[in-house]
């Protein structure tokens, strides 16, 4: 915990909740869906630096796992979370005919999809992915809203009167499901091929 990013990490939620902020305050309008759709996505860009280890050489020598590590930092994904949750909420509160909460599993699936891309960057030997994981998260996000690309079969952000809300939640659960996964997978220790044998013949020359 103590080698976590944290200014980054702060940094990404504060520019989330800034542009959260700003669709509470014109909420109703026009404006208030697009700086939503950036905010839940700023969240996912946020996530993203949860793995980010700058001494990870010096923690990956130490009897600690990365497994272990992993699920400690998994933690500090509460906090965009908490931005995206309390910006969804208050918008709902001021603006409930625009069902505000039905963003719930995309901004699920943003947080998901920051955190996977980081762990699949970590598993190839990036240290701190966040930078790189962050930038192609949101650029995802966007791209996935601005194209709408499965909008005959469901709704990628089910906004105002727009259909297939339960399709949507079943989209982004199974991103999400998907997201855990591989992020589990990744975040195995590797193995050390010929370790085995190295130790053999140490042992070897030991006796002679």
């Amino acid at each position: 915990m103590r080698s976590a990013p944290w200014l980054p990490l702060l940094a990404g939620s504060a520019a989330a909740t800034l542009l959260l902020l700003g669709a509470v305050v014109w909420h109703g309008s026009g404006f208030a869906p697009i700086t939503t759709l950036l905010g839940l996505a700023a969240c996912g860009g946020a996530a993203a630096y949860v793995l980010d280890e700058e001494s990870a050489a010096v923690l990956d020598a130490t009897p600690t796992s990365q497994a272990h590590r992993v699920r400690w930092r998994l933690v500090l994904v509460a906090l965009p979370a908490a931005v995206a949750m309390t910006g969804l909420l208050l918008l709902d509160r001021l603006d409930p005919s625009t069902h505000w909460l039905r963003m719930v599993p995309f901004a699920a699936g943003c947080l998901a999809i920051g955190v996977v891309l980081a762990a699949v960057l970590r598993r190839g030997g990036n240290r701190a992915p966040g930078d790189l994981a962050g930038v192609v998260a949101v650029s995802v996000v966007v791209l996935l809203v601005a194209t709408d690309p499965l909008k005959a079969w469901v709704s990628v952000a089910p906004l105002g009167d727009s259909g297939h809300v339960g399709r949507t939640v079943a989209l982004w659960s199974a991103v999400v499901l998907v997201c855990v996964a591989v992020t589990a997978r990744c975040s195995r220790d590797p193995g050390v091929p010929g370790a085995g044998y190295a130790r053999v013949a140490e042992i070897g020359e030991i006796q002679a």
